[in-house]
């Protein structure tokens, strides 16, 4: 009688996996649909070239309007930066200043609210930031605006993070202050 319990549970334990797998699939794709769409209204403009750098996560350089810029950041590069997360809709800019969830820049900080002020420093490759951040800071250089659109999988999937709630896309702005060669 025990084996046929257990059997019986473990049945149930598959389909309610199977079902979970299915819901992520279905939030993902209407995600992609949602982010490939901005994307597409954003490549034709002639300052933006967004390009996916991994599945569900696109990236767009902007270098500085001077043209300067040093080399191109490399895994264990140090990169010193300035960033804001924001809650992604099909109505983010590049440049704007609305559904900020996290910031350390002072002046787009909330009322009252004490958040990390200093420039956050780390290293290409270490690991500390999602993945699909750091893989979008490659080859960004000094002084360059990279904006990061993620789908809420490759983000904080189920958990919510400050004001955003689970499964909600992201987008970070970050402003690469310095970016130091460390070999």
């Amino acid at each position: 009688m025990r084996v046929r319990y257990w059997k019986i549970g473990a049945v149930a334990v598959a389909a309610l996996a199977v079902a979970a797998c299915g819901r992520k699939k279905e939030i993902f794709d209407k995600e992609m649909d949602m982010i490939r769409a901005w994307v597409e209204s954003r490549n034709n403009d002639d300052e933006a070239n967004y390009t996916e750098v991994s599945s569900g996560v696109f990236r767009g350089i902007f270098p500085p309007e001077d043209g300067s810029g040093t080399v191109p950041a490399e895994r264990g590069d140090s990169l010193y930066l300035m960033y804001e997360l924001c809650r992604f809709t099909s109505s983010f800019t590049e440049r704007g200043k609305a559904d900020i969830v996290y910031t350390n820049k002072p002046d787009l900080m909330p009322e009252r609210v004490e958040w990390n002020r200093d420039t956050l420093r780390m290293v290409l490759g270490d690991g500390k930031l999602l993945k699909g951040v750091e893989e979008a800071l490659r080859e960004s250089a000094e002084g360059d605006l990279v904006v990061v659109v993620m789908t809420s999988g490759n983000a904080f999937g189920q958990h919510s993070v400050q004001q955003l709630p689970p499964n909600t896309p992201v987008a970070w702005r970050i402003d690469v202050e310095k970016v130091i060669d460390n070999d």
